[in-house]
């Protein structure tokens, strides 16, 4: 019985050995672990977003918040003289969920400035260059797109296009688009 007892421990180490070194030999550390997401702090990038959008004049306010649902931290408004929303959500100095917003139809100078918020965002919160920034966001718009065109084809009671790039470290990002509203959302929560 106690042979019995002694192998199962043996086994199990093997087994906990084996995939730590797998997990290692691959990149991504212990297996099930999963690395902190890789974005700015919550001051760096709202300093960073109203920076890169400088002629725009963009702020961020301490949000008010009634009802709705329970907030974890510190909710923050994009405060600009655009037609842009947007609400940063703060645990600490950790950025838990950034969206940004327009309502549609919407005219061409709230389409443009809506299309420079997003890369600053991007670059302000994930640290990364203008060409990968586009490239993903060409091809999520161009999904989009495709998405809510079916959708409305479809007759769907809810017409929408969505695209969501979930990356290793943890963060989502996604571009959701109605009839009425487009957003442009970067979380890290488990909402």
């Amino acid at each position: 019985m106690k042979a019995d007892t002694s192998r199962r421990r043996w086994s199990t180490r093997v087994i906990r050995a084996a995939a730590l070194m797998i997990g290692i030999a691959c990149g991504m550390g212990p297996v099930g672990a999963r690395s902190k997401p890789a974005l700015a702090r919550c001051q760096t990038f709202m300093r960073d977003f109203a920076a890169a959008l400088g002629d725009l004049k963009v702020d961020f306010g301490r949000a008010l918040v009634v009802g709705g649902r329970p907030r974890r931290g510190d909710v923050y408004n994009l405060v600009s003289e655009q037609e842009v929303d947007g609400t940063l959500e703060c645990v600490g100095d950790e950025i838990v969920r950034l969206e940004l917003r327009i309502a549609v139809p919407a005219n061409a100078r709230t389409q443009r400035h809506f299309e420079r918020f997003q890369p600053a965002a991007l670059r302000a919160a994930m640290k990364w260059d203008n060409a990968r920034i586009a490239s993903l966001l060409a091809r999520m718009t161009a999904d989009v797109t495709e998405f809510l065109r079916a959708s409305e084809q479809r007759g769907d009671v809810y017409v929408s296009g969505h695209d969501e790039r979930h990356l290793p470290d943890g963060t989502t990002l996604g571009l959701f688009w109605t009839e009425t509203d487009r957003a442009l959302v970067i979380s890290t929560a488990s909402d």
